[in-house]
């Protein structure tokens, strides 16, 4: 329960310092990021990727071991441990929480929806995403800034970008399918039959069974991917609330498609139908997580075009409700995938603080 104060209270405060007016949209971004990187940068011992990152930078500058990492992250670890020596691994969390974070909130900002930028990170779990895979959670934030370039048809400014991210996590090369996404509009009955279907796909758990079946066929390594693929199922008994308001989302994304760009729209409706169709089976959930978290730039230009600006800051508090009954559910019954709990800090460290669950 603790942690879960201290999580809603970090909402609030957040939501709060974005939306006050005697800060310039700069300073604002800078003063949230920096929040941000106060409030998860300094994590200790929690997010599922904690331990593996500090091994790997111990690997990288303490051991002659053999690491494979991206170009990117390498020139990072080893800088960190130019800068603090052993203890860098801190700088390594600090410095991929403040790009995700700022990244991300520029292009709320380009978009002029920055008012819903804190909720919906929230709301959709992404704050808590990049807790469990933060150099993924990197090259996301830069497929949503790439997402203005698409919308204009810089396409070699979204390759920029790609390729920019690729550097960190190679995972960021499945933002290349931006290129192909349809620059028209379709109809809301389209949109909702592929809604139904995914739906139906989800139910079914078609995608697994579907992988179950022909990882078999595949020369020498079929049994080891079969037994892969049983091993990466969801485990989180809870999981089937989460991705119904999931989809519950995608459906308020289709009733209000006209108030995003067509490219954008496409991108986010159909990249949410095929992560949820398989969101049951994790492999496939690794691949079309990126796409769903495009939704962090779309709600917020939903809301932020459907709402006059004066009940922006109401509306952000009015979700912590959903927000925290959301939080609270995980926490008390343990569904919880991205190890958020419980809370703990380098700064709370210091003070002598312990933070129970």
């Amino acid at each position: 329960m603790t942690s879960l104060l201290i999580y809603i209270f970090i909402f609030v405060l957040l939501v709060y310092i974005s939306n006050v007016n005697w800060l310039t949209k700069s300073q604002n971004l800078y003063v949230t990021t920096f929040l941000l990187v106060l409030f998860f940068g300094f994590r200790l011992d929690f997010g599922n990727d904690y331990h593996n990152y500090v091994n790997i930078y111990n690997l990288i500058n303490e051991s002659n071991t053999k690491v494979t990492t991206e170009l990117g992250d390498y020139i990072v670890n080893k800088i960190a441990y130019y800068i603090m020596g052993k203890d860098g691994s801190l700088l390594i969390f600090s410095w991929y929480t403040f790009i995700t974070f700022f990244v991300l909130g520029k292009a709320h900002q380009k978009f002029q929806a920055y008012e819903f930028y804190i909720l919906s990170i929230f709301l959709l779990g992404f704050v808590f995403f990049a807790n469990n895979a933060m150099r993924q959670a990197a090259s996301i934030s830069m497929l949503v800034y790439s997402l203005q370039y698409l919308s204009n048809n810089k396409i070699r400014f979204v390759l920029l970008n790609i390729v920019s991210a690729i550097l960190f996590h190679f995972s960021a090369l499945l933002s290349l399918c931006l290129i192909f996404s349809p620059k028209r509009s379709f109809s809301r009955w389209t949109y909702l039959f592929w809604f139904c279907v995914s739906f139906i796909i989800y139910k079914a758990n078609v995608i697994k069974l579907m992988m179950s079946s022909v990882v078999h066929y595949i020369p020498h390594y079929g049994e080891i991917y079969a037994s892969r693929i049983d091993n990466f199922a969801v485990k989180e008994t809870g999981l089937g609330l989460v991705v119904l308001l999931w989809f519950i989302l995608v459906l308020f994304i289709i009733v209000n498609k006209e108030k995003i760009k067509p490219d954008i729209a496409n991108v986010s409706i159909f990249g949410s139908l095929a992560l949820l169709s398989g969101i049951n089976f994790e492999m496939w959930e690794r691949v079309f997580i990126p796409y769903f978290y495009v939704n962090t730039i779309v709600l917020a230009i939903i809301l932020t075009k459907t709402l006059r600006r004066k009940y922006n800051l109401l509306v952000n508090y009015i979700l912590v409700v959903v927000l925290s009954t959301s939080m609270l559910y995980q926490l008390s019954t343990g569904n919880n995938k991205n190890k958020i709990i419980p809370y703990n800090n380098a700064l709370i460290k210091e003070v002598g603080i312990h933070v129970s669950e």
